[in-house]
């Protein structure tokens, strides 16, 4: 069971790291010029899933398993998570395509057997709702074109590399 401190402090902190995902406070003032909207109106009305509207409220519960999984894996065990699904949402009330969750762990600068990659599908169930078994869920979703979802993403994440540093992927 997630239990999160019950302090304003840490809940702030939480907050601000979760948004992070969809539009990095470097970047809000210039995205939502145009717009007429505050940052929180902007975060609310254009980029995050909506609060009430279907589908919206359980995109938004999707999302954030999805994110409490690659937090998990970056800052409890070690891995890599690239953080590029949720910026880059075209329409904010549908799910991400492809991979819920991909991760790395380099054991060194070269190529290694000891390199791990991991791929998760994330199911989640909004409170109050009947629970089901989302864990059999997740094994029925991550059989279905696992490899297709694994090379896409795999392959969005490498364009997205090599646009951000004008440079090749290592091969």
């Amino acid at each position: 069971m997630l239990a999160p401190k019950d302090d304003d402090d840490t809940l702030a902190s939480w907050a601000a790291h979760f948004r992070q995902y969809y539009c990095l406070d470097s970047e809000i003032d210039e995205l939502r010029r145009g717009y007429d909207l505050s940052r929180q109106d902007y975060l609310l009305e254009i980029v995050f899933p909506d609060a009430q509207a279907t589908p919206g409220p359980s995109i938004r519960a999707g999302d954030f398993a999805e994110i409490l999984v690659a937090d998990y894996l970056q800052h409890l065990l070690g891995y890599h998570v690239p953080q590029w699904r949720y910026d880059e949402k075209i329409i904010r009330n549908e799910s991400v395509k492809g991979a819920d969750v991909i991760g790395f762990r380099l054991v060194g600068d070269a190529e290694s057997p000891l390199d791990e990659l991991v791929v998760y599908e994330a199911k989640a169930t909004l409170s109050g709702r009947e629970r089901g078994n989302r864990l059999q869920d997740a094994i029925d979703d991550s059989a279905k074109d696992f490899n297709i979802r694994k090379a896409y993403s795999l392959n969005a994440m490498r364009r997205r590399y090599i646009r951000a540093h004008q440079s090749t992927w290592r091969t």
